[in-house]
């Protein structure tokens, strides 16, 4: 995804949240991070196994006229024939 703030004024992102949406399980998933601009962010999995949130702090800023490009990756350990889609 990528967040372009407007250019009267900067954004600030806070956290992101990812829904799993596929047939996989958490267990089938590992080292799932969230990334800004290259900067790998930690996730915490919800109870269901569906939503992977990172907390940014205090947040993200993103100057006037700028973007930020985030996305996630992690690693596949299990779950044959199983779909991931975030």
């Amino acid at each position: 995804m990528k967040f372009t703030a407007g250019s009267t004024e900067k954004i600030r992102i806070k956290s992101i949240r990812w829904n799993q949406s596929g047939s996989a399980a958490t267990a089938d998933l590992a080292n799932i991070k969230s990334y800004v601009d290259g900067t790998a962010y930690d996730t915490v999995v919800s109870s269901d196994g569906k939503y992977y949130t990172s907390p940014l702090g205090t947040g993200i800023v993103v100057d006037k006229g700028a973007s930020a490009e985030i996305y996630i990756k992690g690693d596949v350990v299990g779950g044959s024939g199983r779909t991931i889609s975030f």
